[in-house]
């Protein structure tokens, strides 16, 4: 029998062709879902934190809202007015009833509803000057701030003759003539009581007026 000799296999190379843009093109889609991820997971995040802050603010809003209605609705204080008689003898009121306050700068505190009958019914009383309120925000609302310009109110009225002759003669002359009779009568009663009253303002004084203030008529007893 012959010998037959092997044969011999030749190994072959199988290359594969990788394409390098495909490579790439998949390596660029990864990265770009992975940040679409991400800021999809950032916008949830934001999204919630948004939601969470509204329906706190929501909550402060309505918070507010109560506490407001609650203040509106609860009863205000009613006030005290204080009014103060300027003139030298008796001031009469009339509110829902009859007052009179006794003395000058005597003062009576009435209830916010009384004051408002009486300011009702007696307006003119404090506009011509027999009487002051002590009040400011109740004399803003009756516009009388602007109505007594003019009108000296207890404090300038106590001190007015304590000032100099020029002052008080232009004093004077400003204010309402009820108040003009008001200083003429504090004068000849300070007179009649041997009190001090300067004599340039009594000079002066009753040559405006026309009234002697030099020789005041005295006080019985």
């Amino acid at each position: 029998m012959a010998y037959k000799k092997p044969e011999t296999k030749k190994e072959e190379k199988v290359e594969v062709a990788v394409d390098e843009s495909t490579v790439a093109t998949t390596s660029v889609t990864s990265v770009v879902d992975e940040s679409i991820s991400s800021l999809k997971e950032e916008n949830d995040f934001l999204k919630k934190q948004m939601e969470e802050m509204q329906a706190q603010l929501k909550i402060m809003a309505e918070m507010i809202s109560a506490s407001r209605s609650s203040a509106e609705s609860a009863p205000k204080a009613e006030k005290f007015i204080p009014i103060i008689n300027l003139s030298t003898g008796t001031l009469v009121l009339r509110g829902s009833t009859v007052h009179t306050i006794e003395g000058q700068f005597a003062s009576v505190t009435f209830r916010e509803r009384e004051a408002r009958a009486i300011m009702n019914n007696a307006r003119n009383v404090f506009i011509k000057g027999y009487a002051w309120i002590a009040d400011e925000e109740f004399m803003k609302e009756y516009d009388l701030d602007v109505a007594c310009a003019n009108v000296l109110d207890a404090e300038k009225m106590k001190k007015i003759l304590d000032n100099s002759p020029e002052y008080v003669v232009e004093v004077y002359k400003t204010v309402p003539e009820a108040q003009k009779q008001i200083i003429l009568s504090m004068i000849e009663e300070k007179r009649s009581t041997g009190q001090y009253v300067d004599a340039n303002i009594l000079t002066r004084l009753s040559e405006i007026s026309g009234r002697d203030l030099m020789n005041p008529i005295p006080i019985e007893d």
